[in-house]
């Protein structure tokens, strides 16, 4: 079996003042930057079966956005939609790109269009510079994952002397 892959990284980090995703009512925008915002693609080919990945510092993608990448990466490429994953890392301290999102951050559009090209660039670069490749795997445990949930002490519960545990998300 013979594996070729191609990958490339883009900056899609906003250039001009661009509305932040909203948090805890504050209104944000991109004026002040931490850290680049960055779309990574791979390309995955074995035995004439093609995969792309592509991975956005987004918060998330909808179909509206994702539908114009597959669409355009279909039209100047030929992969099938279907051979496309996308998806966000989820950073709350990103542009919105959703018009139906609750949010009193609002999507720039010029900004979409940006990221869409950027993406679209990144994708075709990874698609026409493959090369052979050779893919190992190996499997180990490690613990470093942090428990998210705290235990909850029900005061009603307690004054009964009813020592039921109850667990609840703990916010970011």
């Amino acid at each position: 079996m013979l594996l070729s892959v191609g990958f490339s990284r883009g900056c899609i980090t906003p250039k001009d003042n661009v509305s932040i995703y909203n948090l805890d009512g504050q209104s944000r925008n991109s004026k002040d930057i931490l850290d680049d915002l960055y779309v990574n693609t791979i390309v995955l080919e074995s035995d004439e079966r093609l995969l792309l990945f592509i991975s956005l510092d987004i918060i998330w993608v909808d179909y509206k956005f994702t539908k114009r990448i597959k669409d355009r990466l279909y039209s100047e490429i030929g992969i099938s939609d279907s051979n496309i994953l996308i998806c966000a890392t989820h950073s709350h301290s990103t542009p919105q790109i959703a018009y139906h999102v609750n949010n009193e951050a609002r999507p720039d559009k010029s900004y979409i269009d940006l990221i869409i090209n950027i993406v679209c660039e990144r994708s075709i670069f990874s698609f026409n510079n493959r090369v052979s490749a050779k893919a190992r795997y190996s499997s180990f445990s490690t613990n470093l994952s942090v428990n998210r949930r705290k235990e909850v002490i029900d005061i009603y519960r307690l004054k009964k002397f009813s020592f039921e545990k109850k667990i609840a998300n703990r916010p970011n």
